[in-house]
């Protein structure tokens, strides 16, 4: 492609995602998958670029709204150019010069104000604090009051690309056999800060196709993600409950923990989200693994194997406000309930799973998010009306040096900790 191409295509895309109700890497996903013929490095060029411009989304809307432009794909591609990028003036009107794909000739009207554009300072002084730290306005008063005078080194924190972590399989292979694995085919990589069973990578090297993966001896998972499963302190043998389990990828790191020893039940209410979890389970060895499609948080299922399990873990639907770094565009889109409905949800969830855990059980209770609303007020709110339960220490369930579990619960933050914001609390049941 030539570079204006390229242009043109990061343009079309953002279009794209802005009309559609779905989550930016699907569309990406989709839309190289339509045009097979599209090179790799063409291919780096418009995700890289377009998850520039997502992740500027607030402070390119404010200066499109002070120069009279519109939010569309054109303006905020120009502004970043102008902006972002050591292209001049002349630079520019190249890759808009209608050629093959390349996007129409500049008007007059956009080269006076790109010639304004190339002059400012991305980030004045007068731009608003929460368009600066791009935090969108529902989230704001409770972000601000939460980290207070790390506030801004947190944002700034999830503004950033994420980096690419993995979990070592310890029913394939150790992680010292892996590393030095990785280390002879040239990719560079080390040891996760907290995570005994965690690597990261530098760099967005694809796994799909690498031995390791194919074997099942590596999984992609965050490093926080890593963390929340370790915390349930799964014993071979026991009884667990994954409830919100998803495409597996913490049912998998269970059973690796518990040694393929026990009993797993992965329960969630999307079939889609069960069956994909399959070919993952089967890569990985697993097979104390048992699928449970719920209806609801209510469903019968919950009733029936009351108080059996040794441990249930909640990792709660919620606002994804920790996982913003890899999905940066998420914070404008409305794609599900609102907080006030999440929060309600929430509480059910943590009301219904309680009653699964047996006598000397543990609870487990985690989100993905950055808010009290969805965190710590929920704990206490499920506390001051259940006295089944009480804060569990956990520390008593993992020792992760370098991470403060005097605490029953603890939040992981992009800025303090590296990973993706999550929360993770622990309860007994007395």
């Amino acid at each position: 492609m030539t570079p204006g191409a390229r242009v043109g295509a990061v343009i079309d895309l953002y279009d794209m995602i802005r009309a559609a109700a779905r989550p930016a890497d699907q569309m990406l996903h989709d839309y190289f998958r339509a045009r097979k013929f599209i090179g790799s490095g063409d291919r780096r060029f418009i995700t890289e670029t377009i998850y520039t411009i997502l992740r500027h989304y607030a402070r390119l809307s404010w200066w499109a709204a002070q120069l009279g432009m519109d939010e569309k794909g054109r303006n905020l591609m120009l502004l970043w150019l102008a902006f972002g990028t050591s292209e001049d003036l002349r630079g520019i009107q190249d890759l808009f010069d209608g050629a093959g794909y390349a996007p129409s000739p500049l008007s007059r009207f956009e080269r006076e104000l790109l010639e304004r554009a190339v002059k400012l300072e991305f980030i004045p002084p007068e731009m608003p604090e929460a368009v600066q730290l791009e935090c969108p306005d529902w989230a704001y008063a409770s972000l601000k009051k939460f980290f207070g005078d790390s506030f801004r080194d947190e944002m700034l924190a999830i503004g950033r690309e994420a980096p690419l972590d993995m979990r070592v399989n310890t029913l394939k292979a150790a992680r010292d056999t892996v590393l030095k694995q990785l280390r002879r085919d040239d990719f560079t990589v080390h040891e996760t800060r907290y995570s005994p069973i965690g690597l990261r990578v530098q760099g967005r090297p694809a796994f799909s196709a690498h031995p390791l993966y194919m074997k099942g001896a590596i999984e992609i998972q965050d490093e926080g993600s890593q963390l929340l499963s370790l915390l349930c302190g799964a014993k071979p043998g026991e009884w667990v409950v994954d409830f919100c389990a998803g495409a597996g990828g913490k049912t998998l790191a269970l059973a690796a923990q518990m040694e393929n020893k026990g009993r797993i039940w992965a329960c969630d209410i999307e079939k889609n989200r069960l069956e994909n979890s399959r070919k993952r389970l089967r890569r990985a060895g697993v097979h104390c693994v048992q699928m449970q499609l719920l209806d609801d948080e209510e469903d019968d299922w919950v009733r029936k194997h009351k108080g059996k399990a040794d441990c249930v873990l909640i990792d709660a639907p919620c606002s994804g406000v920790g996982t913003w770094r890899r999905s940066p565009f998420s914070r404008w889109q409305n794609l599900g309930p609102s907080l006030k409905a999440l929060t309600k949800v929430q509480q059910n969830i943590l009301q219904s799973a309680a009653r699964l855990v047996k006598p000397g059980g543990r609870l487990l209770y985690a989100t993905c998010s950055l808010l009290p609303e969805e965190n710590q007020d929920q704990i206490e709110q499920f506390l001051a009306g259940n006295n089944l339960f009480k804060p569990m220490p956990l520390e008593s369930l993992a020792q992760l040096p370098g991470l403060d579990l005097s605490s029953s619960h603890v939040q992981l933050t992009p800025a303090r900790n590296e990973t993706d914001g999550f929360f993770i609390s622990a309860m007994l049941r007395v």
